[in-house]
């Protein structure tokens, strides 16, 4: 039994497992280097990602990556300078995976970035606020996750897209966590680079992410090299998408990619979150009276702000690696103790800022039944301490 979805969807469809197949039975061929089924392939994703997130072609270009990781990495180190003789500042929050804290720290410690942190509250919430009253005059950027991977607190984008460009600041959004659970729409909120990855919610599989790229940020590329065109040119080219995307594609991972990207759109938005919504609120309702039990930002079952489902829990007596390895071993129940890779958060909503909490995270596969033994098990290790 599964219940690890926040960091990689499981198990992946047919569709998909049949997607890579298919991939590996062809003629290699990449992009731009000959005219055969994996130009094709690519291609199709492309125009498949902007039509998921209702990108205007002319406005944004879809940019593949390794992870999504490696497309906050180009956003942050790429970022233009405003001023070669001082930091540029930027503004992120304390509910930001180490995807985003760890390249602001590392600009910071080189002397190439003055970063300031919004709190968040106890429900993993950043309010607009908290944001603009860190806006200074040479705020170069807000980066901020859409949705946290812990509390599964969804930010009010288009609010802080607003302030953004209200301050002609450029704003980039961590999706990790809410594309493929939510709908985005970039045409209704407009942001410079939205990054993503291909193995969680859009039911691809692991080393595929990338970026939505308005055209009108011109990123430093992260790595050059091959493009399969302009190979006269010592430069890297500027022409989009090869200016970053040098190197062989992952073809493989992009034809996944485009095959979990329909697998969402075939099921639709609506049935997913309910199905995950039906299960959260069983296992909230089991677990939440329990003396031993502690629930940290719940979301209750009609919330007043939106939330992915997933909930956090730590049982009194048990440390929450050991009470993972329980679940696994003795339940088979997979689930994820820790800090998440998030390691601000669990000061603001309540947990151990060293070890941090049990994470219980859903898909539409999941089951009551399952989420059923779930219960029972956290209940028995809950009523022997």
């Amino acid at each position: 039994m599964y219940f690890n979805h926040n960091a990689s969807s499981y198990p992946k469809p047919n569709s998909v497992r049949q997607a890579i197949d298919n991939i590996l039975q062809q003629y290699p061929e990449n992009e731009a280097r000959g005219n055969h089924s994996d130009s094709q392939t690519i291609e199709q994703c492309r125009s498949l990602l902007k039509s998921f997130f209702q990108a205007d072609n002319q406005e944004y270009e879809a940019i593949f990556c390794g992870s999504n990781t490696e497309a906050l990495n180009l956003c942050l180190f790429g970022l233009p300078q405003t001023n070669a003789d001082k930091p540029t500042h930027i503004i992120s929050t304390v509910t930001e995976h180490n995807a985003v804290l760890r390249p602001l720290w590392q600009l910071e410690s080189q002397g190439k970035a003055k970063i300031d942190l919004a709190p968040c509250d106890s429900d993993g919430f950043v309010k607009i606020d908290d944001i603009a009253a860190l806006i200074r005059k040479n705020t170069a950027a807000i980066v901020i996750s859409h949705a946290s991977n812990v509390t599964g607190a969804i930010q009010n984008i288009a609010e802080i897209s607003a302030l953004a460009q209200k301050n002609n600041i450029r704003l980039i959004v961590d999706a990790a966590q809410s594309a493929g659970a939510i709908p985005i729409s970039l045409a209704q909120t407009p942001v410079d680079a939205l990054c993503f990855c291909g193995h969680k919610s859009l039911w691809g599989i692991a080393g595929t992410g990338g970026l939505m790229l308005n055209r009108q940020l011109t990123l430093q590329p992260l790595k050059v090299g091959g493009t399969g065109s302009q190979s006269n040119l010592k430069t890297q080219p500027t022409r989009l998408p090869q200016r970053y995307e040098a190197g062989t594609a992952n073809t493989v991972g992009i034809a996944a990619l485009a095959a979990g990207i329909q697998y969402v759109q075939n099921i639709s938005f609506n049935i997913i979150a309910q199905k995950k919504e039906e299960i959260y609120n069983f296992l909230w309702q089991k677990l939440q009276s329990h003396k031993n039990i502690q629930l940290f930002a719940v979301k209750q079952p009609t919330p007043n702000k939106s939330k992915i489902p997933v909930l956090n829990v730590a049982i009194q007596g048990w440390s929450n690696d050991d009470l993972s390895y329980l679940l696994q071993k003795s339940f088979s129940i997979h689930c994820r103790s820790g800090l998440h890779c998030a390691p601000l958060i669990h000061n603001f909503i309540g947990a151990d800022p060293l070890q941090g909490t049990l994470r219980l995270s859903f898909s539409h596969l999941n089951t009551l039944d399952e989420a059923e033994i779930l219960a029972n098990a956290l209940l028995q290790a809950a009523d022997i301490c």
